[in-house]
C-alpha cells in the first residue's frame, strides 16, 4: 500500500466517523472530533492545513451509514487475509525447527526471531480483529452479529503444534545452555 493510498484511506475513514457522529450523537460531536483530529491527519498525511467541509442529507445518512461501515469492515478484513498470510509463512519457517533435533546458537537465534515473528503477527491480528468486531457492532440490528473467526484463529499455536516445533521456552532455554561457558571453544 502506497502513501497516497494510505493517506486517503485513513481520510475516508475520518470522515465515516464524522458521518457516524453526526448520526448518533450531535454536530457538535462530530465538529469536536474535527478540531481534536484534523491537525493529526495533517501530520500523517500532507502535513499542510486541511479543511473540512460535509454537505449531506439527514435522511439518507441512515441508509447510507451500513454501507460504509460495511466498507470499512472490508478493508480490515483485507488486512486480517494479508496479516494471515504472513502468519502462514512464518508458521511454515518455524514447523523446521522440532524439538528433536540439536541446533546451533545461529538456528536457535532464528527460530527466536521467527518465533517473534508469529507473536507479533498474532498480535497484529488480534487488533485487526477487535476493529472488525467492532464495526460489525456498529451495525444495525437487522444485519449478521457474528464475531470474526477464520481456520487460523487468534492464538500462536495449537498443542499438536506445540509437540512438532519448539516452544518459545524451549528455544531460551536451549540459548541460555549454549552460551555458558562449558559450551565456549577456541579452535
Amino acid at each position: 500500500m502506497d502513501d497516497s493510498f494510505g493517506e486517503s484511506y485513513n481520510q475516508a475513514n475520518f470522515y465515516i466517523q464524522i458521518l457516524k457522529l453526526i448520526a448518533n450523537t450531535s454536530n457538535n460531536d462530530a465538529q469536536k472530533e474535527i478540531e481534536d483530529t484534523l491537525p493529526q491527519l495533517s501530520k500523517i498525511g500532507s502535513q499542510d492545513d486541511m479543511s473540512v467541509a460535509c454537505l449531506y442529507d439527514e435522511k439518507e445518512l441512515e441508509f447510507i451509514l451500513p454501507k460504509l461501515i460495511l466498507w470499512q469492515r472490508s478493508n480490515v478484513e483485507k488486512q486480517i487475509a494479508a496479516v494471515n498470510e504472513k502468519i502462514l509463512v512464518a508458521k511454515a519457517k518455524m514447523s523446521n525447527y522440532s524439538p528433536l533435533k540439536f541446533y546451533t546458537k545461529k538456528e536457535l537465534i532464528e527460530a527466536q526471531y521467527a518465533q517473534t515473528d508469529i507473536e507479533r503477527l498474532f498480535i497484529s491480528k488480534r487488533e485487526l480483529v477487535t476493529k472488525y468486531n467492532r464495526f460489525t457492532s456498529e451495525l444495525p440490528s437487522t444485519s449478521s452479529h457474528a464475531d470474526y473467526d477464520d481456520e487460523i484463529g487468534l492464538y500462536e499455536y495449537k498443542e499438536e503444534e506445540k509437540r512438532q516445533t519448539l516452544t518459545a521456552e524451549q528455544i531460551r532455554k536451549r540459548l541460555r545452555v549454549l552460551s555458558h561457558p562449558m559450551y565456549k571453544f577456541d579452535i
